[in-house]
């Protein structure tokens, strides 16, 4: 149950993270 948590925890870390480069790289083109 615990590993369940944390592996849902990282992947929600990881998609944030891309979300962020990707607001990055937007913001860099305008």
């Amino acid at each position: 149950m615990i590993r369940l948590i944390i592996f849902y925890y990282n992947h929600i870390a990881k998609t944030v993270l891309l979300n962020l480069k990707k607001v990055d790289i937007i913001r860099n083109f305008l």
